[in-house]
């Protein structure tokens, strides 16, 4: 498929916000281009679903990450590969110089002034998304956010759920605080994308992320 085929089956001169970038990936990338053009399909309805700019940009984050996996041959990308048998799954199943799977699933939060808080909050609901038994990386676009407030907000999680806070983790969906715990471990690594790029590695993780592949993580954002 053309690129000027593949822009207009996905967007049909909608979006523009969207299809400018899109257009630069493709044209720049054959393995992005090989991506677009095989998940065609899915990221046409995500683009239709998307009903204001907030939401265009959520699909925006996720094709970036896709993209900016995609520039290191040592990535292979699957987009939502786990959605269809399991409903909420991890948006990319990647595999790391052909023998070491992860899953990585991509949050934007609309940050205020509590930019801590939301960024708890953005945990708290990406925790569930995380399959036992797997390494498991959250990476989260959020402009103006700091590192130190990326720590925080995973210090306070892990304190609120040591310190048996239950209606705090009942709120946000939890059964009590030792449930979100037993997800909190299936969590392997946070990036923060904002200035510049965080990594943080979760210490409670049962399947931690390996050196080679932290160092190519840190790398790719």
């Amino acid at each position: 498929m053309l690129v000027d085929e593949l822009v207009q089956f996905v967007f049909e001169g909608t979006a523009p916000s969207l299809s400018a970038p899109f257009t630069e990936w493709v044209s720049s990338s054959r393995r992005f281009r090989a991506f677009a053009e095989d998940n065609a399909s899915k990221i046409r309805k995500k683009v239709r679903v998307a009903s204001d700019a907030d939401q265009l940009l959520d699909v925006r984050v996720e094709l970036e990450t896709a993209y900016a996996l995609l520039q290191v041959r040592q990535f292979e990308v699957a987009y939502e590969k786990h959605a269809s048998s399991s409903g909420r799954g991890p948006d990319f199943a990647v595999m790391f110089r052909t023998h070491t799977p992860l899953n990585i699933e991509v949050t934007r939060p609309r940050l205020d002034h509590a930019v801590a808080n939301k960024l708890m909050e953005s945990i708290c609901d990406k925790v569930g998304q995380m399959p036992a038994g797997a390494i498991n990386v959250l990476v989260i676009f959020a402009p103006g956010a700091e590192d130190e407030q990326l720590v925080e907000a995973a210090t306070s999680l892990r304190t609120l759920a040591e310190s048996k806070t239950e209606a705090y983790f009942v709120r946000r969906g939890f059964h009590d605080a030792r449930a979100f715990i037993r997800q909190f471990q299936n969590l392997s690594a946070i990036v923060l994308k904002s200035g510049a790029p965080a990594f943080w590695s979760n210490s409670l993780a049962k399947k931690p992320v390996p050196n080679d592949l932290a160092k190519a993580l840190r790398k790719t954002f």
